[in-house]
C-alpha cells in the first residue's frame, strides 16, 4: 500500500514537470518564430540596402534587379562593398577635380590682384613716365643723372653717385665738379692765405675740456696747420666723405704747393687727432675710406669759421639706410646702372622712391630705374634681413612689378638671399600660384652685374632656378686705400 502512493506521488511530480517543460517549450517557439520574423526583416532590408549601394551600377548595366536577388548575402555584401568603393573612387575623383579648379580660380584671383596692383603704381607714376620724352628734363651730359637723397646743396658732384674705380671712370670729371671756386692755383691759394692770416689775427679761443671727452682742444687748435684747417673747412662746408673725392679736391687746389704725400700725412693727422673719423667701406664695387668730422671737428670749424657743419653725406646715408656698407652699396650700383648699363632716370632718393600700395603699406626700393621705357625696381640686399622682414618686403615688391631683382655684394650674401628666395615663394603660396602671376626673380652679384649678367633667376618654372656659370666665382673688388689711390686714377686715365 504505501508503496503505490509513492509511485502515484512520483508520477504526479513528473507530470508537473512536463507541464513545465511544455510550457518552455511553447515559449521557445514563440520566441523562435518572433526572432525568425525579425532576421527575415533584417535580411530583407539588408538587402534593400544593398540593393540601394548598387542602384548606379544598375543604372550603368553592371548588375541587374533579377541578379541581385538571387546573390547570397555573402555576395551581395561583396557586390554592395566593390560598388561602394568604386563610387568613393569616382567622388574623390570629383572633389579632386573642383578642388583643382577652386585652387586655379585661387592662383588667378591672386594673379589678378598683383596685376591689378602693378597697374595702380603704373598709374600713380603715369607723370613720371611722361616726363621721360621731354628732352628739357634729361642729363645734359651723356651720363643720366641719378637722383639721391643723401647729396649735399653745395656742389653739383654731389647730385650724382660716385663711380666705382673698377668701371673706368675718370676721377678728374668728378674733381672739376666739387672744385668750390672757379679762381686759378695761385689765386685760390692766394685767397687761402689771406683767409688764415685773418683768423690768425684773432683772439684765441677756450675750449671748456669738460665738454669734450678730455680731449684739449686749445692744444689741438694751437696745433694745426693751414692745409689741416683747409681739409676742416672743406668737409665742413661740402659735406662730402669719401676720400678719393676728398683727396682729388686737395691735390686740385694745393698740388703745385703741397705733395700728395704731405696732403695724405694732414689727413692721417686729423684722424690721430680725433678731428676726422675715418670709416673702411666695402659695398662688393669696391673698398674706399670715408671721412667726417667728429664732433671735436664739428666744435672746432664753428669756432673757426662762425656756422655749424653741414650735415655729412655718410651720416644722411647712415640715417636713410641705417648701415653705411648697404648705402653706399645703393649708391655704386646706381652708378653703374646709369654709366655702364644704360639705365636712365636713376634714383635712390627714399622719399621719390616711396610707392603707397594702401592707406596702411608701403614699399620703398633700393633703386627705381627706367629703360627702353620699362620701369625697373632694385634692392641692394647684404641678406641680413629676417625671413618674416625678407617674406615682406618681397611680398610688397610684387605688388608693384612682376620682376624682382635683387643685387648682393659677394657670392656668400648671394648664396644666403637665394635661400631667403625660396623660403617666401613657398609663404607665397608656392610656385605654380606665382607662376599664374607672371612673377620672376632674379639675383646677382655685383661682379657679375657689371658683366650684364643675373646668375640665378627663378622664373618659377621648376622647383630650382635657373642659374648660369658664375655664381660661385670668386668676386674681386678693388681697395681704395690712400696707398693706392694714385695707382687706381693712373689706370683709369690710362
Amino acid at each position: 500500500m504505501a508503496s503505490i502512493k509513492a509511485l502515484e506521488a512520483t508520477i504526479q511530480r513528473l507530470e508537473m514537470q512536463v507541464a513545465v517543460e511544455k510550457e518552455k517549450s511553447s515559449n521557445l517557439q514563440q520566441y523562435m518564430n518572433r526572432a525568425s520574423g525579425e532576421t527575415q526583416d533584417m535580411i530583407a532590408k539588408f538587402r534593400k540596402f544593398c540593393t540601394f549601394i548598387l542602384e548606379k551600377s544598375i543604372a550603368s548595366g553592371d548588375i541587374t534587379s533579377s541578379e541581385i536577388s538571387s546573390l547570397s548575402l555573402d555576395e551581395l555584401l561583396e557586390a554592395a562593398k566593390t560598388s561602394y568603393h568604386k563610387e568613393g573612387i569616382k567622388t574623390q575623383e570629383i572633389y579632386n577635380r573642383f578642388a583643382s579648379k577652386l585652387e586655379e580660380k585661387n592662383q588667378q584671383l591672386y594673379a589678378n590682384q598683383l596685376l591689378i596692383s602693378q597697374l595702380q603704381t603704373k598709374l600713380s607714376r603715369c607723370t613720371d613716365y611722361s616726363n621721360l620724352d621731354n628732352p628739357q628734363q634729361e642729363p645734359s651730359s651723356a651720363t643720366a643723372a641719378v637722383s639721391m637723397q643723401t647729396e649735399t646743396a653745395q656742389t653739383p658732384t654731389q647730385q650724382a653717385v660716385v663711380p666705382a674705380p673698377e668701371l673706368n671712370t675718370v676721377v678728374e670729371n668728378e674733381v672739376e665738379d666739387i672744385v668750390i671756386q672757379r679762381e686759378s692755383i695761385n689765386d685760390q691759394v692766394s685767397t687761402y692765405q689771406k683767409k688764415a692770416n685773418k683768423a690768425a689775427e684773432k683772439p684765441a679761443r677756450q675750449y671748456s675740456n669738460n665738454l669734450y671727452g678730455g680731449h684739449d682742444l686749445n692744444k689741438i687748435e694751437a696745433g694745426l696747420t693751414d692745409l689741416e684747417w683747409y681739409i676742416i673747412e672743406f668737409v665742413g662746408t661740402t659735406g662730402i666723405s669719401e676720400k678719393p673725392i676728398i683727396l682729388d679736391n686737395l691735390m686740385s687746389k694745393f698740388g703745385e704747393i703741397a705733395s700728395n704725400t704731405k696732403i695724405r700725412k694732414a689727413l692721417k693727422s686729423l684722424s690721430d687727432k680725433q678731428v676726422l673719423i675715418e670709416y673702411k667701406v666695402q659695398t662688393g664695387f669696391r673698398w674706399f675710406n670715408l671721412d667726417e668730422l667728429s664732433v671735436d671737428g664739428e666744435i672746432l670749424f664753428k669756432g673757426r669759421f662762425g656756422k655749424d657743419a653741414v650735415e655729412s653725406e655718410m651720416s644722411k646715408i647712415r640715417r636713410a639706410h641705417d648701415n653705411i656698407d648697404h648705402g653706399y652699396g645703393i649708391k655704386d650700383t646706381a652708378k653703374l646702372l646709369s654709366e655702364k648699363l644704360g639705365y636712365s632716370s636713376v634714383t635712390i632718393d627714399r622719399q621719390a622712391n616711396l610707392i603707397k600700395l594702401d592707406e596702411t603699406h608701403s614699399s620703398i626700393p633700393d633703386i627705381i630705374a627706367v629703360k627702353d621705357g620699362k620701369t625697373f625696381y632694385f634692392e641692394y640686399e647684404c641678406a641680413n634681413h629676417h625671413s618674416n622682414d625678407f617674406d615682406d618686403k618681397c611680398h610688397k615688391l610684387s605688388m608693384i612689378t612682376d620682376s624682382l631683382y635683387f643685387i648682393c655684394p659677394n657670392n656668400e650674401a648671394c648664396a644666403k638671399l637665394e635661400k631667403q628666395i625660396k623660403h617666401w615663394i613657398e609663404t607665397e603660396g608656392g610656385r605654380e600660384k606665382l607662376l599664374k602671376a607672371n612673377v620672376t626673380v632674379s639675383l646677382t652679384t655685383t661682379t657679375a652685374l657689371g658683366r650684364d649678367v643675373w646668375v640665378t633667376v627663378f622664373n618659377m618654372e621648376s622647383d630650382e632656378p635657373k642659374r648660369t656659370n658664375e655664381l660661385y666665382e670668386t668676386t674681386e673688388t678693388i681697395e681704395v686705400t690712400e696707398d693706392t689711390n694714385d695707382n687706381i686714377k693712373e689706370e683709369n686715365n690710362g
